[in-house]
């Protein structure tokens, strides 16, 4: 049984603008497992490079290659199936997310593969079957967004864009509302104060799904009931992002009722495990399924956790999974239609990543 660890440097052929500024590439790391004529494979990706900013919830490059090389070194374990999974979360929850996440993946595809059963059916009975596909509109402009819409209306079921400094008070708010839209923030508003002036200019019969317009963090017992009031007579979704690593933030969003749904990211909480683990707890929510810059096996991991979260008709599951668009589409990569990603490949995680340019940097014969 051998690990092994790749380096692969993530150029994108455009920039994308961000209100946690521009990502320009990114460093992703690979595991692969060969065991039994079984190759299986992991996908880490850290924080990509942006424009002298670093994000808060998740980890430089250097960390989690040192983090992978540390794990890979300690890691015990004599058999590999389904409660080794359980096992892992629980006995190597200090390493760092992405960290579990390749691991996490790992283990997923190998299981799958060695026992000709896909991934989802580890979870569940039934496989999801009411999901849209969501695709970000990599432009600031107000009117390229509309335009962009007009054109690719009939094609794309969710259209995701990106709420900056630069054009938040631009918003063709009217002409969105027609659509089906996210608006993700990245937390632009710095106080619940600013983001209930924003509100202001939201007419009351405009829908929109809101990301993480603000840090969950900001919320306090004082201002709770200001928010309530400001979206009382709005539809609109507040979706929170990259907050609920603790008890606290879960609960509130959950308890005190701030939030309808979260996004989850595997790389941000540790793999597929512990997102199904958050959705079993929380099935109330409207779910979506984010990405960070990961290559097709990272969006066919993210595909398969969609695969498992059985929403009602009325809350459907949201796939935000574009990231390998913006790399550029590889080889074999999974099929884009407007209900989801269909990975090419049946048993595993549903991709096999090309090594062939990646950076072996370490390995280990267990």
């Amino acid at each position: 049984m051998i690990i092994k660890l790749y380096e692969k440097k993530i150029y994108l052929p455009k920039k994308i603008y961000t209100n946690a500024g521009i990502i320009t590439y990114g460093i992703n790391y690979f595991l692969s497992l060969e065991h039994q004529d079984i190759i299986a494979y992991g996908e880490a990706s850290p924080n990509p490079f942006k424009n002298n900013t670093t994000l808060i919830y998740s980890h430089m490059p250097k960390d989690v290659k040192e983090d992978l090389i540390k794990l890979i070194s300690l890691i015990k374990f004599d058999k590999i199936n389904f409660s080794l999974i359980k096992t892992f979360h629980k006995e190597y929850s200090s390493f760092l997310s992405e960290t579990k996440a390749a691991f996490d993946m790992l283990f997923h595809d190998f299981i799958s593969k060695k026992e000709q059963k896909e991934v989802w059916e580890f979870y569940s009975e039934e496989k999801n079957k009411n999901s849209f596909l969501a695709k970000t509109i990599g432009t600031n402009n107000p009117e390229k967004i509309k335009q962009f819409i007009k054109q690719e209306k009939t094609k794309i079921s969710f259209f995701k864009i990106k709420g900056t400094k630069e054009n938040i008070n631009k918003l063709p708010l009217d002409f969105l509302s027609k659509y089906n839209v996210i608006i993700d923030f990245n937390g632009l508003f710095q106080t619940t104060e600013e983001f209930i002036m924003f509100l202001k200019n939201v007419p009351k019969d405009n829908d929109f799904i809101f990301e993480e317009p603000f840090s969950i963090n900001i919320v306090t017992n004082e201002n709770i009931s200001k928010i309530r009031k400001a979206l009382k007579d709005k539809k609109i979704n507040l979706i929170f992002d990259d907050c609920f690593f603790d008890d606290y933030s879960l609960n509130i969003i959950k308890n005190k009722k701030i939030g309808d749904g979260l996004n989850l990211k595997i790389q941000k909480l540790g793999g597929i495990y512990p997102c199904y683990t958050i959705y079993k707890q929380n099935k109330q929510f409207q779910y979506v399924i984010g990405c960070m810059l990961e290559t097709s096996l990272g969006i066919s991991a993210s595909t398969q956790l969609g695969r498992m979260l059985c929403s009602k008709k009325n809350n459907p599951l949201i796939l935000d999974l574009d990231s390998d668009i913006f790399i550029g589409l590889e080889p074999n990569s999974p099929k884009i239609t407007k209900a989801e990603r269909k990975p090419r490949e049946k048993y595993g995680v549903g991709f096999t990543p090309d090594l062939i340019n990646a950076k072996l940097i370490y390995s280990r014969e267990l």
